[in-house]
């Protein structure tokens, strides 16, 4: 019911400021959400996909003759196509497993790094 919802807004401190923000922010943007990426994982209770970890299964930062062994799970694939698909100016993720948000950048070869969208994604981070 839409009139006890409102009200249970106000009552959290949820205003009419807040709730046109908020529909201006959902109403500009697209929004993808893919729901437990490694649903194969997640119904075995396990990380690896067919003994893969779908984390390290992309073909970042590797030899020429190991390309064969990249894109070997269906999570690995299916998120490649949804970043095919979009051309995304910013993601996050909820990673299962740990209490965090986080942007995505890295590989164990970068760990000294920086990523190129540090400061952007630093003022995100302050945000929250």
């Amino acid at each position: 019911d839409a009139i006890a919802c409102r009200r249970d807004l106000d009552e959290r401190g949820i205003g009419e400021a807040h709730r046109r923000w908020l529909a201006r922010l959902v109403s500009t943007r697209r929004i993808v959400i893919m729901p437990t990426a490694n649903a194969l994982g997640y119904y075995q209770n396990r990380r690896e996909e067919g003994g893969i970890d779908p984390n390290r299964d992309f073909p970042f930062d590797i030899e020429p003759k190991d390309s064969d062994k990249c894109m070997q799970t269906i999570a690995g694939r299916s998120i490649n196509e949804v970043f095919r698909e979009h051309m995304f100016q910013l993601s996050i993720t909820f990673h299962a497993g740990m209490e965090a948000v986080t942007y995505e950048w890295g590989a164990p070869t970068y760990l000294k790094y920086m990523s190129p969208d540090d400061e952007a994604q630093s003022q995100i981070a302050q945000g929250y």
